[in-house]
């Protein structure tokens, strides 16, 4: 299906930029419904406390997982040469291995410590969950964005696309057998990680033999790091900061409140950073891919100029349907345990409309190399968004932590977005003016 999805882009298409978002919007479409369709079933299944397990153990992981190459895999898309883009590669592959090695010394010396703070002594071995998903997500990044520096967006497409469908059937199937444990939920998601690295690494694999034994592999390897060193000083930095912002919530929630509110917030998170995943990350992606290329002149402008409006106009009536009608919703397709999910998702429809709308663009950063300045930004985040939840938490109150988050995080997103737009020389009214 996905290879006619291609040809028919290749065919119909003029544009490179639009048949790239066509196959990755295709693949991530099918990833979302097919977790749009599971995830009533998970819900009915697995109670919110077992959810909110999952997720903390999660909240830990994905910020690891982030920086697990200490983000020079993005740097991969910028060499003019292939051969400096296949050394920056093996370079992500070492970095994230490295890390890894890391990470299981440090649970392995600090298990009961992290336990403890976590709220999730009952997960016991799982902790290793965390250094296993580390390499694997590092890996996986690092041929991924080689993939997509090669415009192999069908590869990309069907390694998600192949994650999503074998992490959601152990976790049903697991589910239905164990109902009293979280396995299930950990075990579908390792596996699916396992798998979607697997294909991806399996084509490109080959391109890196020869440069591992090549006389000059350290010192170019050395050079890379060097000439990408931003990368790991200051995107990492601020990307780990966004991380642990976004994941808090659940920390802090699961630390001062309980394990089922963190499983409330959870589900609410995942249903309303469908749109994100949907066709955000899709076109992000590709608009990466076309403004790196083509950052000169006009190109770039109206590229962002076509592809903000169209953000906008996807994702305003799905938000405000949301505002209103969220928690009828979360009862009648989660079940009744749910209905409190949908009451969190009113509170938080504003803010994650601006990340949709800003997210996407947020690539300009790193392809204008405006590293210092996403660091600021992201530091500044990472306060703000620590600080409101942390303020909810001291007033025990789970709707006021919610609804400082969200102020907070739509008046930031709104900062990014407006600096994205600059950064590519567009005006809020270029908006507004008839093409």
């Amino acid at each position: 299906m996905l290879n006619r999805i291609s040809k028919f882009a290749q065919k119909k298409l003029k544009s490179s930029f639009l048949r790239g978002v066509l196959v990755l919007g295709s693949g991530t479409m099918l990833s979302q419904v097919i977790l749009i369709l599971v995830t009533p079933l998970l819900t009915r299944i697995y109670t919110p406390e077992q959810y909110g397990v999952y997720a903390i153990l999660l909240a830990i992981t994905i910020p690891l997982s982030v920086v697990s190459c200490l983000r020079y895999e993005q740097a991969i898309m910028l060499p003019e040469d292939r051969d400096s883009a296949e050394y920056v590669l093996f370079l992500s592959l070492v970095v994230a291995l490295i890390t890894s090695f890391i990470s299981v010394v440090f649970i392995t010396v600090f298990k009961e410590d992290v336990l403890n703070l976590a709220n999730i002594e009952a997960i016991g071995n799982w902790i290793y969950f965390l250094p296993v998903v580390v390499l694997i997500q590092g890996i996986y990044l690092s041929f991924r964005m080689w993939a997509i520096r090669q415009k192999d967006f069908v590869l990309v497409t069907k390694s998600s696309l192949s994650q999503t469908i074998f992490q959601s059937v152990l976790q049903v199937s697991i589910g239905v057998i164990e109902k009293t444990s979280v396995d299930g939920l950990l075990i579908g998601q390792l596996v699916g990680r396992i798998v979607a690295m697997s294909i991806i690494s399996f084509k490109t694999c080959t391109n890196l033999k020869c440069i591992i034994f090549k006389k000059k592999t350290i010192t170019l390897l050395l050079a890379m790091a060097k000439r990408y060193k931003n990368f790991p000083i200051y995107v990492t930095a601020g990307n780990f900061m966004v991380s642990v912002s976004q994941q808090s919530v659940v920390l802090v929630v699961g630390a001062f409140f309980s394990a089922k509110e963190a499983g409330l917030y959870f589900l609410t998170m995942s249903i309303l950073s469908l749109p994100l995943k949907f066709i955000g990350s899709a076109i992000g992606d590709v608009y990466f891919q076309k403004i790196a290329s083509e950052k000169t002149g006009d190109i770039a402008k109206e590229s962002t100029i076509r592809l903000t409006r169209a953000l906008i106009l996807f994702s305003l009536p799905i938000f405000i349907c949301l505002a209103f009608v969220a928690p009828q919703l979360f009862g009648i397709i989660f079940g009744d345990n749910w209905v409190e999910s949908g009451e969190y998702a009113k509170i938080l429809a504003i803010m994650l409309m601006f990340r949709f709308v800003a997210s996407p663009l947020s690539v300009s950063f790193t392809v204008y190399e405006k590293q210092k300045m996403a660091l600021v930004w992201q530091v500044v985040y990472f306060i703000v968004t620590i600080s409101a939840v942390l303020l909810g938490a001291y007033l025990d109150s789970m709707e006021l932590a919610l609804i400082f988050l969200s102020v907070t995080g739509t008046a930031m997103y709104i900062i990014m977005f407006h600096l994205s737009l600059n950064f590519n020389g567009v005006k809020i009214y270029d908006l507004l003016r008839p093409n």
